[in-house]
């Protein structure tokens, strides 16, 4: 490959020397400039520079080869004579007559006397996607007698307003012209250098130029126009392949780069050169393969976008990547608690607060402290950004307004130095974007992106948790996702006593959510940025996430595996403000508390959970298989005093069992059916609001025998078998409440027990059997409405 890198230059060096055979036997100024030519060539110029050299000893129009421009972007650079037509003014750019103001008469001024002369014209071509900018502009001669009186650069036309930058009055000795002050120019390519004559009234002067040289300096920078390379994947995800990309060329070093799509591999080393951006958008993955190794050069971008379309990510990358990337998170209007984290080494909370810049939809206000620690200023001035810290947990995790009263949130002491260490979580309260003013009313929320600066993590990250005492909340540690890219929680490497469970904040619903690798109102899947909660319930703890936890395209994956014996309860008061508890009934789990199970986390103002062993409340409650009847206490403690709603899903995965709901304060019974709502009332009678108001009886299908009953099955007994104590519930079909008589009686037809029950109270009656011996026995129930004879067993 070098071999051929070099008879390419060779075989052009020698093109050009044999162009500019002349200048070598005419004057020692030609040997000087092809010796700078040559050293452009080999990179000893300045970035930036058009260097052309050449004699005018011809007529008509000419194009010159074209220069050596020292920049990358830059493809071509021509100099072009301008319209030499007229016969008198045939010598014009050769012989004695250089810009020859010819027909021009004494008296005219200078902008008179240009129009309509002869130029000479620069043409910069930059490569696709580039633009150039002129910053000035140098133009030397020698061998000259005198100097044009003055001279004038424009851009590509003869519009007066065009004028970029005149010289007058120049000095010939120094044979040099030169134009810095380029003020009339935005982004041009094209440009035209007119002159004027040796003296101020014309004439056919100008300087002899005859097998003289001229060097024009256009000095400038070049800049891309975003996007320049696209990614278009057309033929494979392979980065160096070059039919994936918009320019038809694999991207250069020196290019600028958007991925907007797809899941590029990049299977080359690549480095993105100081100034140049490459930008992820969209549910995009970019992935570096294993070996090769991504160099983010200093003052080069590597951004990862986000907005409400997704968010991009650097996906399962076995190579190396080097450099600072920025990480963005979208956050939609709603003035809401957040968990975050900074999926970047290195970031700082200036990061969030866009470095105290209020710029519309970006960054966000950071409250609690002075002025002086670099914290925004509110009306309250209130704490808005916290972590957790385990070792002084306490019994509340709620994130309402008094969340902090749990010892455990720990506030932030700094708004620009507080540093958001990889791998931690964090709650912020997100307002909105940094215009918002936090004085006199609240704002309304609106739309804004966060972003991170710092290093990639690396192949694996691992952190650390703690249990310290026995709170509520001890052994909960705050983590954070540490990589820019979506993690599944079901595969990543736990401690022996790290719960399956983990629960984040959903500011969508107000509430906490939950996932223990099979249910929950979470996923499976951790996005970038988030942080969440892990339990440790013993003395090994720790989590490590690898890249090999990380998932592509899980956005869109809410598809889960139908379980059985499985209940979901919800209780929304509006589209903001719902939670949900889960029931689930597995092999593997265990009636007592287990790594399977959620322990409640308490909600602002909608709380709803399960009661299991020890009055512990659960949002996930993981119990051993369903065999038997059973009953499951609800709980809504904490919920507002207000009206809810209470929906059951799930109900068709229990094949061998009924569900029915008990209202205790109502007196109801409702057998539930899969998408069944119930109303329900919160008031400040105790009563309507403490554990155990609502229950879920799951009934065994097919335990009753019937006897001449007016309505069929109208009693439904449990357990069956019996311990101690035999409950009766009168069916939630059955619109009568009354006094029941009953009787039991053995297999021989002896009445061993009689009473009443009386339903008028209670849907749910129980009788003590301690002084029946084990066996078989019936039961015997009798009212105006209901006969029944059911069969059970001690």
């Amino acid at each position: 490959m070098i071999l051929i890198i070099h008879l390419y230059f060779y075989k052009k060096l020698a093109l050009i020397l044999f162009k500019m055979k002349n200048l070598f036997s005419k004057n020692y100024w030609a040997m000087k400039g092809l010796a700078l030519l040559v050293l452009v060539m080999v990179g000893g110029s300045v970035r930036g520079q058009l260097l052309q050299w050449n004699t005018f000893g011809n007529t008509g129009t000419e194009t010159i080869e074209p220069s050596i421009y020292n920049d990358p972007n830059i493809s071509s650079a021509n100099l072009t004579q301008g319209s030499i037509t007229a016969a008198a003014n045939s010598n014009r750019f050769g012989g004695s007559g250089w810009f020859n103001t010819g027909n021009t008469t004494a008296g005219n001024t200078l902008t008179e006397a240009i129009a309509g002369n002869d130029y000479i014209q620069f043409v910069v071509t930059p490569n696709s996607g580039y633009t150039f900018t002129p910053t000035s502009f140098v133009f030397k001669w020698d061998k000259s007698n005198t100097g044009p009186k003055s001279v004038t650069l424009r851009s590509s036309n003869d519009n007066y307003a065009s004028d970029l930058g005149s010289v007058a009055s120049v000095l010939t000795s120094s044979n040099t012209i030169s134009i810095s002050n380029l003020t009339n120019i935005g982004i041009a390519t094209t440009f035209r250098l007119y002159g004027y004559g040796s003296t101020a009234t014309g004439g056919t002067g100008g300087f002899d130029c005859t097998q003289s040289e001229i060097n024009v300096s256009l000095n400038g920078t070049t800049s891309t126009s975003i996007p320049t390379n696209n990614w278009i994947g057309t033929t494979s995800n392979n980065w160096n392949t070059a039919s994936n990309w918009s320019l038809g060329t694999v991207p250069l070093s020196t290019d600028n780069i958007t991925i907007t799509s797809g899941s590029p591999l990049m299977d080359v080393d690549y480095t993105l050169s100081s100034g140049r951006t490459l930008t992820v958008s969209g549910n995009t993955t970019l992935i570096v393969s294993s070996g090769k190794t991504l160099t983010i050069a200093n003052g080069a971008t590597l951004t990862l976008k986000s907005d409400i379309n997704g968010t991009a990510s650097i996906g399962n990358s076995a190579g190396t990547i080097t450099g600072n990337i920025t990480v963005e998170r979208y956050i939609p209007a709603n003035r809401k608690y957040r968990f975050l984290a900074a999926p970047v080494v290195g970031a700082t909370a200036a990061n969030w607060r866009n470095n105290g810049t209020n710029t519309a939809g970006i960054g966000t206000h950071i409250t609690g402290g002075s002025v002086g620690n670099n914290f925004d200023q509110s009306t309250l001035n209130a704490p808005s950004a916290f972590w957790y810290n385990e070792v002084n947990a306490g019994n509340l995790t709620d994130v309402s307004s008094g969340a902090s009263s749990d010892p455990g949130w720990t506030a932030f002491t700094n708004g620009n130095t507080e540093a958001l260490t990889n791998g931690k979580g964090f709650r912020i309260f997100v307002r909105g974007d940094r215009t918002l003013s936090l004085t006199g009313s609240i704002p309304t929320a609106n739309n804004t992106t966060l972003s991170v600066t710092g290093t990639y993590p690396g192949a694996s990250v691992s952190i650390a948790t703690t249990k310290t005492n026995s709170n509520t909340n001890s052994g909960f540690n705050l983590v954070g996702n540490p990589y820019p890219a979506t993690i599944d929680w079901n595969t990543v490497t736990k401690g022996a006593n790290i719960s399956a469970t983990y629960s984040t904040f959903n500011p969508t619903s107000n509430s906490y959510v939950m996932w223990n690798g099979s249910t929950g109102d979470a996923t499976q899947y951790i996005a970038s940025g988030q942080a969440f909660f892990v339990q440790q319930t013993g003395a090994t703890g720790g989590i490590t996430i690898a890249e090999a936890n990380k998932v592509s395209n899980a956005a869109g994956n809410f598809f889960r595996n139908k379980l059985t014996d499985h209940l979901k309860v919800s209780m929304k008061y509006d589209s903001a403000n719902y939670d949900a508890a889960f029931i689930h009934f597995r092999e593997d789990a265990l009636n007592e508390f287990d790594n399977y199970d959620g322990l409640k986390f308490q909600n602002a103002g909608v709380n709803i959970a399960s009661v299991g062993s020890g009055s512990k409340r659960y949002n996930i409650n993981s119990l051993a298989s369903l065999t038997e009847t059973t009953e499951i206490p609800l709980s809504v403690l904490g919920s507002a005093l207000t009206n809810f709603e209470l929906k059951f899903e799930d109900v068709e995965s229990f094949k061998n069992h009924k569900l029915y709901l008990i209202d205790h304060y109502l007196n109801k019974m409702l057998l539930l059916s899969d998408g069944f709502t119930y109303p329900i009332a919160l008031s400040s009678d105790s009563a309507s609001v403490k554990d155990g108001r609502f229950k879920i009886v799951f009934v065994q299908k097919a335990t009753g025998i019937n006897s001449n009953e007016k309505i069929s099955n109208a009693f439904i007994l449990y357990p069956n078998p019996a311990a101690n104590t035999i409950h009766l519930l009168l069916d939630a079909k059955n619109i009568y409440n009354e006094n029941v008589s009953f009787e039991i009686f053995n297999q021989l037809g002896a009445r061993l027990q009689q009473g009443s029950l009386d339903f008028t109270t209670a849907k749910d009656q129980a009788i003590a059997i301690d002084n029946l011996a084990q066996g078989s026995y019936f039961i015997k129930l009798q009212g105006q409405q209901h006969n029944q004879t059911i069969k059970f067993i001690k």
